[in-house]
């Protein structure tokens, strides 16, 4: 298949965007603290495409839920090829599974559409503590023994093994999981590349989240969305299906929040901007669509209060933008340039060169199960080597800027990625060095805090945000003593 082009640049104010606006948002977005990327076009042209060190853009990010858009598209694919009609029921698919004990009638006569809308009539979502200590129950029979409070189709609750079901359904039809059904379908003709998606014991992917994707393929789905499903003069997604999708489909204002209290489409949120919908995964990661303004916005994120850039788009950036092109600016595109050379998530900072000298320290017992740590001090930087049952994790990183390194496997995130990280450093006092250590395919930034007491080693370690992994605490402290 012939790659798919890039898409294409323009200056701002050709489009209609002083570089001003731009400016000020990014300065407001920085200060909202982990913005990882962000990629805005106008147009189908693309005026700012911005990455926070050491986050670059191409490397895989888990998109949480904004994973579910996908899954609607594939549902979308499917009823094209009529291999799927939306009232069908779960026990038309799972008639086994539907009749088992403690299995109400209910839970067989939900359909697709009501798993699309988020109607299923359950309370909540009940397969979050079983996907990580798995058992030889399936996540199937799982989500239908699972109480119904309402019948189908009457009222709305967020229910991320909604979109499970949805992609188990698709397997069963189709023999191929979301994933490698999509990649004909909807991946190959974006040129995004096989996708890593996280999957259940019994091999189906995890719908409601697990998705993979660098911000730069990311993007190439928003637009996509952005254009009513065309790609490069074809229509790829059905626009039919796509309209439906992306338009008001169940009302969900209990949640009494600004941006997800406007409507929900099939696995697409409506926003309080007029027409606007997006695909909207946690910690803020966006394919967010502004038909008026012609504006198609992708970023990834590490943010607790992801609503805050939806506020600064809809308050502060939408009312700058003109129907006409501006004047150039090459003041503004310098300003600008420097800008986002600028852009960085929280690095450690202090004035103190080290004053110790390294070495190897037993650890005391700890719930992540490392044994040692090996400290390693140079000019530039260093290298923590930590040993857990005889494997070794060692973690180079720089003074005053990120050095990457692999390490699958350290906080047993599920994906084999290769657990890319990125890490940072300063001294705050000649025995006290801080150190940030980024997840580059998670939202996840750890914070260290390492001090060395003549023979002695104490370390405390906090996250911003985890999310699903068994790292339930956010806080830790551990500590250790100096080996011969």
């Amino acid at each position: 298949m012939t790659p798919s082009l890039p898409l294409p640049f323009a200056l701002p104010e050709e489009q209609g965007v002083p570089s001003q606006a731009l400016l000020h948002l990014l300065d407001q977005l920085d200060a909202m603290d982990q913005l990882h990327g962000l990629i805005l076009q106008r147009h189908g042209k693309i005026l700012l495409q911005a990455s926070w060190k050491p986050y670059d853009g191409r490397t895989p990010h888990h998109l949480f839920s904004l994973s579910k858009s996908f899954v609607s598209c594939a549902i979308g694919f499917a009823l094209q090829e009529e291999r799927l009609r939306l009232e069908q029921t779960l026990a038309e698919f799972f008639p086994r599974e539907a009749s088992l004990p403690g299995v109400s009638p209910l839970a067989g006569q939900v359909t697709l559409r009501n798993l699309l809308t988020m109607r299923a009539g359950q309370e909540n979502c009940h397969l979050g503590p079983f996907l990580f200590h798995p058992t030889e129950q399936s996540l199937v029979e799982r989500y239908l023994q699972a109480p119904i409070v309402t019948p189908g189709g009457q009222s709305f609750v967020y229910n991320s093994g909604s979109t499970y079901m949805l992609s188990a359904v698709l397997q069963k039809v189709t023999g191929q999981t979301v994933a490698e059904y999509l990649q004909p379908r909807l991946f190959a003709p974006l040129g995004i590349r096989p996708p890593h998606w996280q999957k259940c014991s019994q091999g189906i992917c995890l719908g409601g989240w697990g998705l993979y994707l660098p911000l730069e393929e990311l993007n190439r789905f928003t637009q996509l969305l952005a254009s009513g499903g065309q790609w490069e003069g074809k229509q790829i997604l059905p626009a039919d299906y796509l309209r439906e999708a992306t338009s008001f489909q169940s009302e969900n204002a209990a949640n009494c929040r600004r941006d997800w209290d406007c409507g929900y489409g099939y696995q697409f949120w409506r926003c309080s901007h007029p027409g606007a919908f997006r695909g909207d995964g946690a910690y803020g990661q966006y394919s967010l669509v502004i038909p008026d303004h012609q504006l198609a916005i992708t970023t990834h994120a590490g943010m607790a209060e992801m609503g805050r850039i939806l506020i600064a788009l809809w308050d502060d950036f939408l009312p700058a933008l003109q129907n006409a092109p501006l004047p150039p600016d090459p003041q503004g595109s310098h300003a600008l340039a420097e800008r986002l050379a600028r852009l960085e998530v929280p690095r450690p900072q202090g004035s103190y060169h080290g004053d110790v000298p390294g070495g190897r320290y037993r650890l005391e017992e700890n719930p992540l199960g490392f044994q040692e740590v090996s400290c390693q001090f140079q000019a530039n930087g260093g290298r923590l080597t930590l040993l857990r049952q005889g494997r070794s994790f060692p973690l180079e990183f720089r003074y005053g800027d990120w050095s990457r390194c692999q390490a699958p496997g350290l906080y047993d995130v599920h994906t084999p990625l290769g657990g890319e990280v990125a890490l940072s450093a300063a001294w705050e006092s000649p025995t006290v060095l801080r150190l940030h250590m980024a997840f580059l395919n998670e939202p996840t930034l750890a914070k260290f805090r390492l001090v060395f007491q003549e023979d002695r080693l104490d370390i405390t370690r906090d996250f911003n945000l985890w999310f699903l992994y068994g790292a339930e605490d956010m806080h830790a402290r551990c500590h250790g003593v100096r080996l011969p």
